[in-house]
């Protein structure tokens, strides 16, 4: 529980008062170990939360948690864009993958022994749902994100299944899940 919340434009900050539970003790252990400076830097570092006012129900703001210090905790109020940005959520045509082992499955089946992704390890954790795109996270490279378009068959070529690396969670989130989700959103 916040109260006393102090506002300085989006930024707050409030008393906190922690309940006894299991799920707060795991919050306060994530929030005292974060750093205001690298959250405001790069918001997928923080942790995201709804505030709701018990005075007015109905009014509530995504804010991204910066800090816990003794009884003080540090926020920022965010978009919902940034408020799923931050927390990794996915976008509307993407969506989660149930059985990542099928499409990691298959990507291997597809490349050939020369393309970019053939002797990387990846691990499938979306995939668009009016295409065959694929986001995987990529565990060891550079770049830690792919998309790939799979072509459901074997390929020769380094240049199929047609891959496009992002370089972290801002990269893919910016340069095409929100993109993605811009152009469904205004096609429907």
């Amino acid at each position: 529980m916040v109260t006393n919340i102090m506002s300085d434009m989006w930024y707050l900050d409030a008393d906190w008062t922690p309940y006894q539970s299991d799920t707060t003790l795991k919050f306060e252990k994530l929030a005292s170990g974060l750093k205001s400076n690298d959250v405001i830097k790069e918001p997928s570092n923080g942790i995201i939360a709804l505030l709701k006012y018990d005075d007015v129900p109905s009014k509530s703001h995504s804010i991204l948690i910066l800090s816990i210090d003794h009884s003080k905790i540090f926020m920022r109020m965010v978009s919902d864009e940034v408020a799923a940005y931050a927390d990794k959520k996915l976008l509307k045509p993407w969506q989660s993958i149930e059985n990542p082992s099928f499409y990691e499955t298959e990507l291997k089946k597809e490349v050939s022994f020369f393309h970019p992704l053939n002797w990387k390890k990846v691990r499938a954790i979306a995939n668009r749902t009016d295409r065959d795109d694929v986001v995987f996270e990529v565990l060891n490279g550079r770049s830690k994100y792919a998309i790939v378009h799979l072509t459901w068959r074997k390929e020769n070529s380094r240049k199929f299944p047609i891959t496009k690396f992002y370089i972290d969670w801002q990269d893919i989130y910016k340069n095409r899940l929100l993109e993605d989700h811009n152009d469904w959103d205004s096609n429907m």
